[in-house]
């Protein structure tokens, strides 16, 4: 019997294809969002860089001690009524991909092959951390979700998710809004908070 080596490679590649999707746990639907619960322990920043170019952080509200990026950010998701035309990642392992829902999908398993995992979580450290940035087609109205890791804030959610390789609870959760200035962020900062599907609530902050 012949093997043909060119249909077997491309069934593998397939199948990579369809683990990969799998684990990287995609972004839902953002019609979805204002179903999820919200977390006062996190939340999402946005600095706007100008020409409808905006730069993203992510935050926890104190240090909680992260090992090997547990607890920490698996994924960062920003919807916008606007295209995006541009973006671009800044965490370490990070990627980037823009679906057809107009939702911008920061995270570990988009980027160079094998960077999926916990090590390239963004930890919960309660400091600032550059997520990416991101230029619209217009004026961005905007809606964030991220995907976490933490026993803390998913252990009471009932459709959390387990970590296979740590059996730590993971879920999404709409960010909270901060009632503070973020001293690493200056002299503006522009907060951006996916609340109530209200789109774009900014505050703004000076030194």
């Amino acid at each position: 019997m012949k093997i043909n080596i060119v249909k077997i490679v491309a069934v593998c590649l397939i199948l990579l294809g369809i683990v990969g999707i799998a684990s990287a746990n995609p972004c839902p639907n953002p019609n979805t969002w204002n179903g999820k619960p919200m977390s006062d322990k996190i939340v999402v920043l946005s600095e706007d860089l100008g020409g409808n170019n905006w730069k993203y952080y992510v935050k926890s509200a104190q240090n909680m001690n992260p090992v090997g990026g547990i607890p920490g950010f698996r994924e960062v998701c920003i919807a916008n009524a606007n295209a995006p035309t541009s973006a671009n990642a800044l965490w370490d392992g990070w990627g980037y991909k823009v679906t057809n829902k107009n939702v911008t999908e920061f995270d570990g398993s988009s980027g160079a092959p094998g960077s999926a995992g916990n090590p390239y979580n963004i930890p919960f450290t309660g400091v600032a951390i550059p997520v990416g940035t991101i230029q619209f087609s217009g004026p961005p109205n905007v809606k964030t979700l991220v995907h976490v890791i933490s026993a803390d804030i998913c252990g009471s959610d009932t459709d959390r998710g387990t970590d296979p390789a740590s059996g730590v609870p993971t879920c999404f959760r709409r960010p909270g809004e901060p009632t503070i200035p973020v001293p690493e962020l200056n002299p503006v900062i522009l907060i951006s908070v996916g609340l109530l599907g209200l789109g774009l609530i900014v505050r703004k902050y000076k030194r």
